[in-house]
């Protein structure tokens, strides 16, 4: 009986630890409604609509186009928001369509507080490393681009 017990509580123990491991991972979920996720537009770029949704995007050459120019797969690694309301994003995928698939990268992406302006940073990389994001989000950077939400 003795035996029976202790293993019992064991097993139990090692339940409850790797339940409380298991929500320490730290990994972001995302909700269904981020800040990153709706229709975005610039005219100064190529690639003037931009719709991002939970796992992915699609690039538009026109805002009103419905030819998808390019697609990707893309996860948020993670999600912080500034005392003044910005929210950022860390973010990681693939385009899986047009003439850059196969390519991997990592974004830094911000959503101002007003939620009507994302700017962000791309970086191409071999293969994700959380060391590989940008540190800052410049307009002079050679991959940086900024887009308006659009009511699409």
């Amino acid at each position: 009986m003795k035996v029976s017990r202790t293993i019992l509580v064991l097993s139990a123990a090692l339940l409850v630890s790797m339940l409380v491991g298991g929500c320490g991972s730290g990994k972001y979920v995302p909700k269904a409604n981020e800040d990153l996720y709706g229709t975005w537009v610039n005219q100064a770029y190529p690639e003037k609509k931009m719709v991002i949704t939970p796992g992915g995007f699609k690039t538009y050459l026109s805002v009103t186009d419905t030819t998808v120019v390019h697609e990707g797969k893309e996860q948020i690694e993670g999600k912080t928001v500034s005392s003044n309301g910005t929210v950022s994003y860390k973010t990681f995928g693939e385009f899986t369509s047009g003439p850059y698939t196969g390519i991997k990268f990592q974004w830094v992406r911000k959503v101002e507080k007003s939620g009507t302006v994302l700017e962000y940073v791309e970086r191409p990389v071999a293969e994700y490393d959380p060391k590989n994001y940008s540190t800052e989000i410049t307009p002079s950077d050679t991959y940086y681009r900024m887009y308006f939400k659009s009511e699409q």
